[in-house]
């Protein structure tokens, strides 16, 4: 593992005080690591950002004007300090050796770009935890994420696919480690829940995509 390489980890928040101590404290329960939580609070009415600042250093909060994800995300990446960076949605935990196993993993011999794993949804759902390539469960350097570009902010959902097919097309590698990498809350205010009235941005996003390769030929 990298020593003492800091780990920086993104947590945007809009109106989630009743997950954000349990987010936190699952990043700063991690094994083995060094990490800093930057905390970019988007908007929110009610209690978050007071909760953020209140746990002091490693963790830090930014309030913003509400912009959405990839927006919050991309800010947070501005002010990370870690050599690695990952992402946290508030209402979603991690076990205690995530981050160690990945970068155990981004620092093998045959180093991969990206680093991805298993969530495993709460409450279950009988299917037991399944690969996911989402930003929970990626861990990259951040030189990495400076050599694809920032997130894009046209859209309601499917930030991070966007962000992924370019990464893909400028041949980063990817791996997918069997291990859980996180516990994904599933109730009526996630995001892909509320924002079903948008999934046409994935059909966008993929049209996009085909596009820049049809061009590139």
């Amino acid at each position: 593992m990298s020593g003492d390489a800091l780990v920086s980890v993104i947590l945007p928040v809009r109106d989630g005080e009743a997950f954000l101590p349990e987010a936190i404290d699952t990043v700063l329960a991690q094994t083995g690591v060094r990490v800093e939580v930057i905390v970019v609070e988007d908007g929110s009415r009610d209690a978050s950002a007071a909760i953020a600042r209140g746990y002091g250093p490693p963790v830090r909060c930014m309030s913003i004007e509400p912009r959405g994800l990839g927006h919050a995300r991309n800010l947070g990446l501005e002010a990370a300090g870690g050599e690695y960076v990952t992402f946290l949605d508030v209402d979603d935990l991690w076990p205690p050796d995530r981050l160690a196993v990945q970068l155990d993993a981004i620092d093998a011999r045959a180093t991969p770009d990206l680093v991805f794993g298993h969530e495993l949804r709460l409450p279950s759902d009988g299917a037991g935890p399944r690969p996911a390539r989402n930003t929970t469960t990626v861990l990259l350097r951040r030189s990495t994420y400076e050599r694809v570009g920032p997130f894009p902010t046209e859209w309601h959902v499917g930030e991070f696919l966007d962000w992924l097919l370019r990464a893909q097309e400028l041949g980063l590698t990817t791996t997918m480690l069997p291990n859980v990498a996180c516990y994904r809350r599933v109730h009526g205010g996630n995001l892909t829940i509320r924002a079903r009235g948008d999934y046409g941005d994935y059909a966008k996003i993929l049209g996009r995509a085909l596009a820049r390769r049809r061009a590139g030929r």
